[in-house]
């Protein structure tokens, strides 16, 4: 959370000045990537994933915004979800942009987790479709 509200976007482009490595973007935003069709205004939340181990170095939250705080209360609302990633491969997308994407399941469950449900059945069905298409 931060004391000063920051859109998802804003914390975005701090996040890729600095790119720390082993980072992806997920969420909204990763959903985004995956269907620029995707039917939502604005993510309410940065969800990233971390690849690390079980230990994740944060130090790169006070950079991209100082004003960042730490909640304990998963239920407490939050400006950057930060998910650790420990498999051996983390099925990151390289951007030709930016920051890598994080994998399409991944931000499909972020989806879920930032309770969009209706967003989250809408792009499954988009997965599906893509996936249909492919053969």
């Amino acid at each position: 959370r931060s004391r000063k509200v920051r859109s998802a976007s804003s914390l975005e482009a701090r996040l890729a000045q600095i790119a720390p490595r082993g980072l992806a973007i997920g969420g909204v935003l990763g959903a985004l990537h995956y269907d620029p069709d995707f039917d939502l205004t604005g993510a309410p939340r940065l969800d990233i994933s971390l690849h690390t181990g079980l230990q994740p170095d944060l130090g790169f939250v006070h950079q991209i915004d100082p004003a960042l705080e730490q909640v304990a209360d998963p239920r407490e609302p939050a400006v950057l979800i930060v998910h650790a990633v420990t498999e051996a491969d983390p099925m990151f997308e390289a951007s030709g942009s930016g920051l890598p994407f994080d994998s399409p399941l991944e931000s499909l469950l972020d989806l879920y987790e930032a309770n969009l449900q209706v967003q989250a059945g809408q792009f499954f069905q988009t997965l599906v479709n893509q996936r249909k298409a492919r053969g």
